[in-house]
């Protein structure tokens, strides 16, 4: 059998020993993976796939998101400058024909 070290993806503390228990579960999940011989590795290949998946998902969902603020920031700044400059305008006509604010 062979162990090898990874980074905790599960935590969970327990309220006397705060990593012990998550570094216990890491392990077994870790032999579970790389034992050829448990019952559960092609469903745990499975869900690590599915897992990487909706990671991905995530990550594009919110560069769509940040894209989107950005969008709507340019907008809002464009709509602001062309109501400054409706105004600007405005003032210009009313002062040629003679008219005040």
């Amino acid at each position: 059998m062979k162990i090898n070290v990874t980074v905790p993806d599960y935590k969970r503390e327990h309220k006397k020993n705060g990593d012990f228990l998550s570094e216990v579960l890491d392990r077994i999940f870790l032999i579970s993976k790389t034992d050829p011989l448990f019952s559960s590795k092609n469903n745990t290949k499975q869900l690590d796939l599915q897992l990487k998946d909706k990671k991905l998902k995530i990550k594009r969902k919110k560069e769509l998101l940040q894209k989107s603020l950005n969008i709507e920031s340019d907008m809002i700044k464009a709509v602001t400058n062309l109501e400054e400059q409706n105004y600007t305008m405005k003032v210009r006509l009313l002062e040629i024909l003679g008219s005040e604010i």
